[in-house]
């Protein structure tokens, strides 16, 4: 399970939203604080969560939320299933602690985040209202989907140069949730790798604010 985090203070008390920003593969939670103090700028009543994964990498720095032997879907799918027990598991606690319901929760990934809260969305009921994945994806079969669409709402964001996990990603995953009756925001970046921008905070930050698309 997730032990330690780092945190954004709202400024209102309770706070209006959460907002759990789940890093990439070899990274920490601090690797997010950046984006979080971006959005935060935009969003003063929304209380900011960036927690370490569970797993320490295997002899050198940083955390994984599952071994990552390659991007099969397979791969992909196992880990999720796996590593999305304990972001449910945080997600919950830290909701009922600052008061928070799932539909002003906010889920956000980054890479191997990114397809971490998306899967973690999907398959538990009522877990967050809203999830932005950053250079992700998702592989899920339609039996692990347990939320309906009308409560879950999704915004992709995908750089058109990104050579680590290419977009072609975030173009099947926005096919195939669709597909399942999602209402899903699609937004390409050119000339942006495998990072976040400053046009994909802006996109985050209008997406948590906005009441429809």
């Amino acid at each position: 399970m997730i032990q330690q985090f780092y945190e954004l203070p709202s400024r209102a008390s309770p706070p209006e939203t959460l907002v759990i920003l789940l890093h990439g593969y070899g990274a920490d939670g601090q690797n997010m604080a950046d984006v979080g103090y971006a959005f935060q700028k935009n969003l003063p009543n929304a209380y900011f969560f960036m927690p370490d994964a569970p797993e320490k990498m295997p002899g050198m720095e940083g955390y994984q939320w599952f071994d990552l032997l390659d991007m099969e879907p397979v791969t992909l799918r196992r880990g999720c299933l796996s590593a999305s027990v304990s972001v449910e598991d945080f997600v919950r606690k830290t909701q009922a602690k600052h008061k928070v319901d799932w539909e002003n929760t906010v889920l956000v990934g980054f890479s191997q985040g990114a397809f971490l809260a998306l899967h973690a969305a999907l398959a538990a009921k009522h877990l967050c209202g809203k999830v932005i994945a950053y250079a992700g994806g998702v592989y899920v079969e339609k039996e692990d989907i347990h939320v309906s669409p009308k409560d879950l709402k999704i915004l992709l964001v995908h750089g058109e140069e990104d050579d680590v996990v290419p977009i072609q990603e975030s173009d099947r995953t926005d096919r195939f949730l669709k597909e399942q009756g999602f209402s899903v925001d699609f937004e390409k970046i050119p000339n942006l790798g495998h990072s976040i921008d400053h046009e994909g905070i802006s996109l985050g930050v209008r997406f948590v604010k906005s009441k429809e698309f």
